[in-house]
């Protein structure tokens, strides 16, 4: 089975009739889901613009020495460079969400969004965690290479601090508390910002959008999991960073990926971003296994 059926994503090998929003067309009682979620956040386009009022009060933390460790380790085994030791200020890198930070703040105080929604979107994230921890443990066990664990391990632990918040927060949602700490964890699970990418010239331009990485620039490939899981989401209420003309994704790596559907984001949103050369500082996962990047747009097995 392939990894985007497994995840549910629309996969671009289907080139006829692309779907305008992604969700559409996946099959039973799934595609029902998915539909309230996305109609519920769709009705609630105006009431985010309050919630955003509500939580600009939160300061936004750091991220959690595991979320940095993760962000550098990934981006060691993607390129094999160590990241380890890197001036991330000097050398322009930052970990580029998938989801923006504000989005998913704005999420969890909506008073308009039931709690069960809520854990229904979260939890979108934590199942595209789990796919790449498999898939981290299956490669350290065959290729001997411990770091592969250790990614996995500090993917499962982000994952179960979302989880524990997420407990707690459904047991007392109404708590001011339980909501910045859920808010707190989601930001530093390690899969929705992982490895590094560009900053000035990509990450901070695209601020409060959704910012994908397409695995190829062509219909040839679906997005990544972690990608896939960020458009599920939000892809009818977020727009999709995309270039002044709107013909292009913004990637994370710094690409601008001009093959795309023009249809195949609902909402895309201008960003003023650079040309630069592409910098590919993150692992994916296909098919349960490990690829690294290769070149410019190609991966290779680990």
């Amino acid at each position: 089975m392939e990894e985007g059926d497994r995840f549910g994503g629309y996969n671009l090998r289907n080139r006829s009739n692309p779907p305008s929003r992604l969700g559409e067309g996946a099959p039973g009682k799934r595609q029902g889901r998915r539909s309230t979620l996305r109609n519920t956040l769709d009705r609630g386009r105006s009431i985010l613009q309050r919630a955003l009022s509500i939580a600009t009060g939160i300061q936004r933390r750091g991220f959690s020495d595991k979320k940095s460790e993760a962000a550098r380790l990934e981006a060691t085994l993607a390129t094999g460079i160590d990241h380890s030791k890197f001036d991330l200020s000097k050398k322009d890198k930052a970990p580029p969400h998938r989801a923006p930070y504000s989005k998913l703040r704005d999420l969890v105080f909506d008073s308009k969004i039931t709690p069960e929604l809520k854990k229904e979107a979260i939890e979108e994230f934590t199942k595209a965690s789990i796919i790449y921890e498999e898939a981290f443990e299956r490669t350290a066990k065959r290729t001997g290479d411990e770091r592969y664990n250790r990614l996995a391990t500090i993917y499962r632990e982000t994952r179960l601090d979302v989880e524990n918040a997420l407990r707690e927060y459904m047991n007392n949602p109404d708590s001011t508390v339980n909501k910045e700490s859920l808010v707190y964890k989601i930001n530093n699970l390690a899969s929705n910002a992982p490895g590094l990418g560009p900053h000035n010239t990509t990450n901070n331009p695209v601020r409060n959008r959704l910012h994908v990485n397409p695995e190829t620039e062509g219909y040839s490939e679906p997005l990544t999991p972690r990608s896939r899981a960020a458009v599920r989401v939000f892809g009818d209420i977020v727009p999709v960073a995309t270039t002044e003309d709107g013909s292009r994704v913004v990637s994370v790596t710094g690409a601008l990926v001009s093959t795309f559907p023009s249809n195949f984001f609902s909402l895309k949103k201008d960003v003023k971003a650079k040309s630069v050369t592409p910098y590919r500082a993150t692992l994916n996962v296909r098919d349960g296994k490990v690829y690294r990047p290769k070149g410019d747009s190609d991966w290779e097995e680990v």
